[in-house]
């Protein structure tokens, strides 16, 4: 019986700490005007209501996407512990994310791109250890990325313009999968992270090749310069690497015939020299070899899929 009354209890709890937390973020972002606000604020349980998602009675999703959300994330966000996907992408939200979401600590997708929000981006943040997917692109974001956010193990640009940044450091984020910050204000010099038509120079830190799960690397249009780390050949997984438009030298690492899955490459107007290494023939799944340059011995191939 005490049991029972226990749970019931801590059910009771969690559902009133939820509810208060969703009720300051409708004020906040004028829920009023929201396009669908199907079911909030009603007498209901809050798994109900348009846009979130529950399991056994606690909010784990938000996708609230395209809804004429106008306004800033209120700090009682962070009550909502058990979250593990937030989107409220393509909205009119501003100011700075709250602290109170290093809370989120079992998050896996942050979706809040196309919006207006300003400020850093805060170190608490780090505390996402479960984070997969984070996109931020196309808001007014300002400073460095925290070293607390590094070692990502798959970096997955989705345009060849300004894409994303990842600071390079000690290591919090291990399972980030995506990481969009393109078109914010985030500054920085490697190695603390790669970006493309930034700027930015210096070279690519061997210690990258850690990350054995990424799949597409793009730092091409800055003038970056040195040679391509041979230690890169950990990247089993690559299928996309994209360096051009730099001032890297020396010869194509031999090394990087190892990358099996290669569908792209690309390290045209540079500085290398020598030949394309014949081992690069293991390239089965190649589409796009792109190795134009004032020095490379070789030709442009675009190699049909």
């Amino acid at each position: 019986m005490a049991m029972t009354f226990v749970a019931a209890w801590a059910a009771t709890f969690v559902e009133s700490s939820q509810r208060e937390a969703l009720i300051a973020f409708y004020d906040a972002s004028q829920g009023s005007a929201w396009v669908n606000s199907s079911g909030w604020l009603n007498g209901g349980s809050v798994c109900t209501w348009y846009g979130l998602e529950c399991t056994d009675g606690a909010v784990t999703k938000i996708s609230l996407s395209s809804n004429n959300l106008d306004g800033e994330l209120p700090s009682a966000l962070g009550e909502l512990n058990l979250l593990q996907s937030f989107d409220v992408s393509n909205n009119s939200l501003r100011g700075i994310l709250p602290s109170t979401l290093a809370n989120w600590t079992r998050l896996q997708e942050f979706y809040a791109d196309n919006n207006e929000l300003s400020g850093p981006l805060l170190p608490e943040l780090a505390a996402w250890a479960d984070l997969l997917t984070f996109a931020v692109y196309r808001n007014g974001f300002n400073g460095t990325l925290p070293a607390a956010y590094a070692s990502s193990r798959r970096c997955c640009p989705q345009h060849d313009a300004f894409v994303m940044i990842i600071y390079y450091s000690q290591a919090n984020w291990t399972k980030i999968r995506l990481l969009h910050a393109y078109s914010n204000d985030l500054k920085g010099s490697l190695p603390s992270f790669y970006m493309m038509y930034a700027g930015f120079t210096g070279t690519l830190p061997k210690e990258w090749k850690s990350w054995t799960n990424i799949v597409e690397f793009c730092v091409h249009g800055n003038n970056l310069g040195g040679s391509l780390p041979p230690e890169f050949s950990d990247w089993t997984n690559i299928e996309y690497f994209k360096a051009g438009e730099n001032a890297f030298s020396g010869p194509l690492p031999v090394e990087y015939s190892r990358w099996s899955r290669i569908k792209f490459f690309g390290v045209y107007a540079s500085e290398i020299n020598g030949t394309v290494p014949e081992a690069y023939s293991n390239w089965t799944d190649l589409e796009y070899f792109y190795v134009c340059g004032r020095v490379l011995q070789c030709r442009c191939a675009r190699v049909s899929a």
